[in-house]
């Protein structure tokens, strides 16, 4: 062997792919120089064929192997991240580049060691590359070579091993080939494939099955993408007693033993036409589960899919086209004799999906499948207002059953729910209706009637009972509908008295003008925004004998609207209950404000669901607003930034759900520094064609960024960065999207010098160069940026003086502009010149002539005469 049995420790300021270390047995150890991150090179060149084994302590360590500048194949390695071990093989005389890298996000900086083993022993290369000289298995993990694709078709490698038993072999991978496959004769091999069982490791190591006989010899050929560790166990299982090995499991009736155990079955789903849906496996029996189950999953150890059913002989579970179903049984007394249940495969049916649904027509029974699980019923779209719909059902349930009714066209969403009987007062005409029914019952077949019919006067929103301001008398009964018309904007009071209940406030359904109608709850009753000439429906869910309420209008506040805002210094202690709270904020000058909050995000309960704590900044008008970021899952508001105007007036609207409230906002302030706002841009030199730039890194901003300003001329502006950038060019007197000249993004990519270019123009389609059409200033707005260096270039960036050296005569000759083409007619030689004297196109005349150009200003010299023109 060409090594050194000693520890290797080495102090490198520069260390490459042209200067590597010597890779040595045992002990290898590296000092980082002062930039940590950056991979380690070493050189090894074997006396023999050698498997080499390199090992650390840390999972902070990524190998790989080179030979001549080439990736070793997927035959000669085995290289792992999660793993703290790497193999690799290495042939004689060969030399290998081995990189070793840890970056100093994994913990490593200048100074530190990195430490890691390396280990060698002899390999032949022709071990497991045929029949004749496969790898011999044993109980320790071995390294086997997998060739991956030879040739356009798996590349085999093998294996072999002679049990000492009958028994099951398990064949454990650490990796996942594509396929193992098993043969007692290497004469005349017949193939037979081994099914993988499960994963049985956090780093991922698989189990693949197969019964064996002793003293046979068995030679296995395993194809993969990745070499992988193999090793083998001898077990013994019961057949139907371990998950490993199953009972066969058939369509049709199936055998259950007679005693009390935890019993597995085997079958695939049947294979379906390519266009045909895929199959639900039912399962059914008249024996009793009391206190078992039953689960389907698709292999052993399968919890991500485990479908379960308690206490109930009954499942019924989409699955797969050729899905491999495995089948656990749960029994938990002994029965006189065996029993037996049904296994059979059907197509789905339309109560299987929400968006096809069975339908049911009205006033007729109708009854759910008798396996646990959740279906869909379509009830027609009616076509007449006022209809009420019911549910009833005599079914008594034993645990878990429920039915929803969910307006198809918005998804499953419920608009009514029950257990097993609902109302719904509010049917849509022409809106298809789905019926959810979920149950996980014994004996779970529900039988239900959906009935239609035409409601009374204040049954529905439709046909309301007419409020007035003042007292309304009501009538004992389910829920009852009002009707009331606002007369000004303010509010809505409600006071209920006798056993009136809170009511739900809408607008009327067929009002285009549809803003939140949240009820507050107050000190004798409850309110609501009122809106003059607005119609709204009243929803009282129930109402008690002698129940009444009144009605009053009152105007809003101080605070209770945005026109009756409470002017604000800057900063603001609230302490109120539910409801909506307005203030304003006035700068005399112009500047960066962060607006800061103490107030979680909540969401509203019971009359309150709509209503979410936060709060929304509006400049001038509620057409104009900003919202903060919020962390959804904690509630927390993340400070808002914003650049305020002098003059403007920010109306903060506040929101708040909890009965006690006790928050505070912050307006902080400062001087608008150069480049925070389009009236106090950097100021970018223009040094004529070309002009470079170099732009500091910007994380994105969507509403804000950096704001630049240039001195621009007519003709084209092209920018060329060598990173990512995001800035966009505008007139100086017009920010809009509209107005928008040029907007950068990905432009090309250099292999030799390996930087990917930023910018517009340069002939990129998709991010054009800018064109200039007169001198002025032009803002520039940096949105996004790593610390780059741009350079501006094109006749934008200098002004044009003409061309000096064209010679004119007398003739008679037409130039005009079509698109982006130049057409010259009349009968003579014409020569067009960019604005710069740059010559882009030479062209004999005949009667008419054109040169397509890019947009930009042009010089046509023909017959004699100089025509200055624009493309745009």
């Amino acid at each position: 062997m060409n090594c050194i049995l000693c520890a290797f420790s080495i102090t490198v300021a520069a260390q490459t792919s042209d200067n590597p270390l010597p890779l040595v047995v045992g002990e290898n150890e590296f000092t980082f120089p002062a930039v940590a991150d950056e991979s380690v090179y070493y050189r090894y060149i074997p006396a023999s064929d050698e498997m080499i084994t390199v090992s650390s302590d840390i999972r902070a360590f990524y190998l790989s192997v080179e030979e001549d500048g080439i990736p070793v194949g997927t035959i000669y390695n085995w290289f792992n991240e999660s793993s703290t071990e790497n193999i690799f093989i290495a042939l004689k005389d060969r030399e290998y580049t081995v990189v070793i890298e840890a970056s100093e996000t994994d913990g490593y900086t200048a100074g530190s060691k990195m430490t890691f083993e390396m280990s060698s022993e002899p390999w032949n290369r022709n071990t497991a590359m045929s029949c004749e000289s496969p790898l011999h298995l044993g109980t320790a993990p071995a390294f086997m070579p997998i060739k991956g694709m030879v040739d356009g078709q798996p590349g085999y490698t093998y294996a072999s091993y002679t049990p000492t038993k009958d028994c099951t072999l398990e064949i454990i991978t650490d990796w996942y080939p594509w396929s193992i496959e098993c043969t007692t004769d290497i004469e005349e091999p017949t193939w037979v494939n081994i099914p993988v069982q499960t994963s049985i490791s956090a780093l991922g190591a698989y189990r693949w099955l197969v019964n064996v006989d002793k003293d046979t010899h068995y030679t296995f050929r395993v194809s993969g993408s990745c070499s992988t560790k193999i090793w083998v166990k001898e077990s013994e299982y019961i057949i139907g007693e371990s998950c490993e090995v199953p009972f066969e499991g058939v369509i049709g009736m199936n055998r259950l033993p007679a005693s009390a155990g935890t019993y597995y079955f085997a079958v695939t789903a049947p294979a379906t036409d390519q266009d045909a849906p895929d199959n639900f496996i039912e399962i059914k029996s008249s024996a009793s589960l009391d206190g078992g189950s039953i689960t389907l999953s698709r292999w052993c150890g399968d919890t991500d899919y485990a479908y379960t059913v308690f206490d109930n002989f009954a499942l019924r579970k989409s699955v797969i086209s050729k899905q491999p179903c495995i089948i656990t049984i749960v029994k938990t007394h002994d029965t006189p004799k065996e029993e037996y249940f049904e296994i059979k495969f059907s197509s789905p049916q339309p109560y299987d999906d929400f968006y096809t649904g069975y339908t049911v027509l009205s006033d007729v029974e109708i009854t759910t499948p008798e396996y646990p699980g959740t279906y869909y019923y379509m009830v027609e779209p009616v076509m007449e207002k006022g209809m009420i719909l019911t549910i009833d059902s005599e079914y008594q349930p034993k645990s878990n059953v429920s039915v929803m009714l969910s307006d198809r066209s918005l998804g499953a969403r419920y608009v009514a729910k029950g257990e097993t009987s609902l109302r719904y007062t509010e049917l849509s005409p022409g809106v298809s209706y789905i019926v959810t029914w979920t149950t996980t019952d014994k004996d779970c077949s529900v039988p239900f009637t959906i009935s239609i019919r035409k409601g009374a006067q204040g049954e529905t929103a439709y046909w309301p009972f007419d409020a007035v301001a003042g007292e309304n008398i009501m009538t004992a009964g389910e829920q009852q509908y009002y009707r009331f018309t606002g007369t000004a904007d303010g509010w809505l009071n409600i006071y209920p008295v006798a056993g009136c209940s809170e009511p739900s406030v809408k607008m009327l359904r067929d009002d285009d003008y549809n803003p939140r109608c949240i009820v507050f709850p107050t000190e004798n009753g409850y309110r609501v925004s009122n809106y003059k000439d607005r119609q709204f429906t009243i929803k009282f869910p129930e109402v008690a004998e002698g129940a009444r309420f009144s009605l009053v209008e009152t105007e809003y506040g101080d605070g209770e609207c945005m026109a009756n805002a409470i002017e604000t210094d800057g900063e603001i202690d609230l302490c109120a209950g539910p409801g909506v709270y307005w203030y304003k904020y006035s700068p005399t000058t112009d500047l960066n404000i962060t607006l800061t909050t103490d107030l979680m995000q909540a969401f509203g309960q019971g009359g309150l669901e709509g209503l979410i704590s936060g709060y929304t900044l509006y400049r001038n008008s509620q057409d104009n607003y900003l919202q903060p970021q919020v962390d959804w899952i904690t509630g927390v508001i993340s400070p808002l930034n914003f650049i305020a105007s002098a003059g403007d007036t920010y109306y903060l609207e506040v929101r708040l759900v909890n009965k006690d409230n006790d928050v505070s906002f912050w307006f902080g302030s400062e001087n608008i520094k150069p480049g925070e706002h389009p009236d106090n841009p950097i100021v970018i030199e223009n040094q004529g064609n070309p002009t470079e730039y170099e732009f500091p890194e910007l994380e994105y901003s969507s509403n804000g960024g950096i704001w630049y300003l240039m001195h621009l001329y007519p003709g084209e502006l092209h920018m060329k960065a060598d990173g990512s950038i995001k800035i966009e060019v505008y007139p100086a007197d017009n920010t809009g999207n509209e107005a928008m000249i040029a907007n950068s993004g990905y432009l090309s990519y250099d292999l030799d010098e390996d930087i990917t270019y930023y910018g517009f123009g340069n002939g990129n389609e998709f991010y054009p160069a800018g064109v200039v059409e007169s001198e002025g200033d032009y803002l520039f707005k940096l949105r996004w940026s790593e610390p780059v260096k741009a350079v501006f270039s094109g006749q934008a960036l200098a002004k044009s003086d003409g061309v000096d050296d064209i010679l004119l005569s007398e003739s008679d000759v037409r130039v005009f502009v079509s698109g982006h083409t130049i057409v010259v007619a009349g009968d003579t030689d014409a020569k067009v010149y960019r604005i710069d004297g740059t010559l882009v196109g030479d062209i004999v005349v005949r009667g008419t002539a054109t040169l397509p150009v890019a947009p930009g200003a042009y010089i046509v010299v023909a017959g004699g005469k100089a025509v200055k023109t624009a493309v745009r």
